[in-house]
C-alpha cells in the first residue's frame, strides 16, 4: 500500500492561507478592542492579557514553524526577525483574544456612586490624561484612586459632583467600567465638602465631609471637632480620605 503524497502547490497554498489568517487575526483583534476598551480597574485584565499573550506567543512560533518554506531566509539575523514577529504578533493576538473573551461573559455587575474630590493637573510630559479626578477606589473603597478625565463622560466635570458607573467582571477575572458619568452626587452624601468619610465595613454609606476646627497633633494624626460622635476615624493632616468605623 502506497502513501500518497500531497502536490506541492496545494502545499503552499495552505501555508499562505494559514499565514494571512494569522496576520489578520494577530492585527485586527487587538486594534479593535484598543478602539472601545473599557475602564480597567485592578490588575484583573493584567492577568487576562498576560495569560492571552504567552498563548499568543506559543501559536506564532507554532506558525512560524508550520509556514517555515514561505520565508527562505539566508542568514540566522533573517530567519531571527522572521521569528521574533510571529511570536510577536502572536502576543497581541493572545491579549486581545483573551480580553474579548473575557468580555464575552460579564459574571458580575455593581453600580457605583464615587466623590470626584479634586481635580489634579498631571505634568505635561506625561502620557496619560492631562487631568486626573481624585476619588475613591471601586476596587479598593477605603482607599483613594484617580481616573482620567478622558474616560468620564457629562457636561460638567466639577469637584463635589459625583462619578457614576457599573463595574463588571468578565468571565476571566478582568474588571472595568464602561464608563463613568460626572452628574450631582445622591442626597443620602450630604452636602459637597472637602473631605470624605468612608466606613470601613461599608462602602456604599460614604458620604461628603467637612473639617471643623482642624487641629494637627502628634505623630502625623489630627483632629476634627466635626466628626461624627458614633464613628472613629483616622485623620491625617492633608488627607481628605477619613477611614472611619463604629465606636
Amino acid at each position: 500500500m502506497g502513501i500518497k503524497r500531497e502536490p506541492e502547490g496545494s502545499g503552499s497554498i495552505a501555508r499562505i492561507g494559514l499565514w494571512l489568517a494569522f496576520l489578520v487575526v494577530g492585527l485586527s483583534l487587538p486594534l479593535t478592542y484598543l478602539l472601545q476598551a473599557p475602564v480597567p480597574i485592578g490588575s484583573g485584565l493584567l492577568q487576562v492579557f498576560g495569560w492571552g499573550g504567552l498563548i499568543g506567543a506559543a501559536v506564532g512560533a507554532l506558525i512560524r514553524t508550520l509556514c517555515s518554506p514561505l520565508f527562505q531566509a539566508r542568514t540566522w539575523w533573517s530567519r531571527g526577525k522572521v521569528t521574533a514577529g510571529c511570536i510577536l504578533l502572536g502576543a497581541l493576538g493572545g491579549a486581545g483574544s483573551g480580553a474579548w473573551l473575557d468580555q464575552l461573559r460579564v459574571v458580575h455587575r455593581q453600580e457605583v456612586e464615587l466623590p470626584i474630590v479634586k481635580l489634579e493637573k498631571l505634568p505635561a510630559r506625561r502620557r496619560t490624561s492631562g487631568i486626573q479626578i481624585a476619588t475613591l477606589s471601586p476596587l479598593d473603597p477605603t482607599g483613594p484612586d484617580h481616573i482620567a478625565a478622558a474616560n468620564i463622560k457629562g457636561r460638567y466635570v466639577r469637584e463635589g459632583y459625583c462619578l457614576t458607573g457599573v463595574v463588571e467582571r468578565g468571565w476571566l477575572g478582568g474588571l472595568w467600567v464602561r464608563h463613568f458619568e460626572a452628574r450631582p452626587c445622591s442626597k443620602v452624601r450630604g452636602s459637597p465638602g472637602s473631605h470624605v468619610i468612608v466606613a470601613a465595613s461599608d462602602f456604599s454609606s460614604w458620604r461628603w465631609h467637612r473639617p471643623r476646627d482642624f487641629r494637627p497633633e502628634r505623630e502625623g494624626q489630627a483632629w476634627d471637632d466635626a466628626l461624627p460622635a458614633d464613628l472613629s476615624c483616622r485623620v491625617r493632616p492633608g488627607a481628605w480620605l477619613y477611614r472611619c468605623s463604629p465606636r
